[in-house]
C-alpha cells in the first residue's frame, strides 16, 4: 500500500508495483518486451527458469493496468520496464532502484543473517512472494495459481505464500 500510494512521487514505485502483482522473477521482468504483451487479452507471455515457468501467460490485475498501458502506449516491441534511455535495464541497476523505492516509501529493510549470510529482509525477489501471498487471499484453483507464477508443484506455491495475521484471524474468526 504504501508503494501504491507513492505511485508518481517516487521514480520506481510503479515498476516494484507491477513486479509485485506479475510475479516475475526479477530477470524475467525485466526481459518482458512490449511484442509479449497481448492487448486485447491484456496479458504478457514470458518467464525463463522452469518448463512451468517458460513463455507462462500472465493477466494484468486492474490495479497496475494504467500503468501497463503508459508502459506500451507507444511501443511495438522492446522492454517494458526499461532504463531511463529506453534500453534494457540491468538487474544491478533495477536492484538498486528497488532499495530506494522502499527507502523513499518508509519501508523498513534492514539487514539479516541468514546461514551466514548478510543480506536485506526484502530484495527484489520479495515482489514474487508478494505476488503469491496475494493470491492466496483469492479465490481460484491452484492450478491456476501455479500457472501465473511458473510452478507445477504447490508445495512450491506454499514456500512463496507468506503467513500474516491477518490470514490467520480470517480462520480462526470462523471457527
Amino acid at each position: 500500500r504504501l508503494i501504491e500510494a507513492n505511485i508518481g512521487k517516487v521514480p520506481g514505485a510503479d515498476y516494484v508495483l507491477c513486479n509485485c502483482y506479475l510475479g516475475f522473477r526479477p530477470s524475467e521482468f525485466l526481459a518482458l518486451d512490449a511484442i509479449n504483451y497481448n492487448r486485447k487479452e491484456k496479458a504478457f507471455t514470458g518467464g525463463a527458469k522452469t518448463d512451468a515457468g517458460r513463455d507462462r501467460v500472465v493477466t494484468i490485475s486492474p490495479k497496475i493496468q494504467p500503468i501497463i498501458d503508459r508502459l506500451t502506449a507507444s511501443r511495438i516491441s522492446g522492454p517494458v520496464f526499461c532504463a531511463d534511455d529506453g534500453k534494457p535495464m540491468r538487474i544491478k541497476a533495477y536492484r538498486s532502484m528497488f532499495y530506494e523505492v522502499l527507502e523513499a516509501c518508509g519501508i523498513d529493510n534492514p539487514i539479516v543473517e541468514k546461514d551466514g549470510v548478510q543480506r536485506r529482509k526484502y530484495t527484489p525477489h520479495s515482489c514474487r512472494h508478494t505476488f503469491a501471498t496475494l493470491m492466496k487471499r483469492v479465490p481460484g484453483a491452484d492450478k491456476d495459481k501455479l500457472a501465473l507464477i511458473g510452478h507445477t508443484s504447490t508445495e512450491m506455491l506454499r514456500h512463496y505464500q507468506d503467513v500474516d495475521v491477518e490470514s490467520l484471524r480470517k480462520i480462526t474468526d470462523a471457527l
